[in-house]
């Protein structure tokens, strides 16, 4: 596969070339002669924004993240704490309202969340299960997102939802 056809961060050549003036080839090629393998990854949005030239903050991530991925430095769905994320996405034959209902309230919110006598959405707001987990939501974007802290004893760490 040519390096045209290859993707980094989910983004290919060619979007990362409309986006940001420079190819994969390019930002790889400037970023290893600046040893960027040798950074971390706020120095290399650094050398991106600073020497790179790259203003827009979301481009800086992105091709910092590809470079990483491409040179092995981090693989797909790791964070830069070295921790790991995912994203699902199911779309559901009803409407974005039942949808959101469905997953928020009872009894479906026992299935992913827990049993909770209350949860009240808004950030800062904290909640316990009766099974024993508990958290705090993050951020709420009404009928369509919610993000919390998610919190297990069978667990050795907390979790983002």
């Amino acid at each position: 596969m040519s390096l045209e056809d290859r993707t980094f961060n989910g983004m290919s050549n060619e979007a990362v070339t409309r986006g940001t003036g420079r190819d994969w080839n390019a930002w790889l090629r400037f970023l290893d002669d600046l040893g960027a393998q040798e950074s971390d990854h706020k120095e290399i949005v650094g050398l991106i924004a600073g020497p790179g030239s790259l203003e827009n903050g979301w481009w800086q991530q992105s091709v910092a993240i590809g470079y990483e991925q491409a040179r092995g430095l981090r693989v797909v769905g790791q964070t830069s704490a070295g921790g790991y994320q995912i994203g699902v996405q199911k779309t559901l034959p009803l409407p974005a309202e039942a949808a959101w209902n469905l997953v928020m309230e009872e009894p479906g919110l026992a299935i992913w969340l827990g049993t909770v006598d209350t949860l009240l959405l808004q950030p800062g707001a904290q909640y316990q299960t009766r099974e024993g987990q508990w958290g705090e939501i993050r951020s709420v974007l009404d009928g369509q997102r919610v993000r919390l802290t998610w919190h297990s004893p069978e667990l050795a760490g907390p979790s983002t939802l």
